[in-house]
């Protein structure tokens, strides 16, 4: 998805050119409200052929998932960099 390889390139942003980094900062938010939109979207649509109460608990889950993979990765990486110590 555009959105998330357009957060890739941030990265390589030269954070002392001060246009580049509002134009980044802009872009960054317009794509979170974009992301936000299509997740509402996802959710109402749920809604449609789930009760409430299931939909809610997959969104509980997706989040929970999330959490766990950010923190898989973020172990891995505090591993690499003692490794190549």
């Amino acid at each position: 998805m555009t959105y998330f390889a357009e957060g890739r390139r941030f990265k390589h942003l030269n954070v002392t050119d001060e246009k580049a980094c509002e134009e980044a900062i802009r872009k960054h938010a317009a794509n979170e409200v974009k992301i936000k939109e299509i997740q509402q979207a996802y959710h109402l649509q749920f809604l449609t052929i789930l009760p409430a109460c299931k939909v809610f608990k997959i969104i509980r889950a997706e989040e929970k998932f999330h959490r766990q993979v950010m923190r898989r990765v973020a172990m891995c990486r505090q591993q690499q960099q003692k490794v190549k110590k």
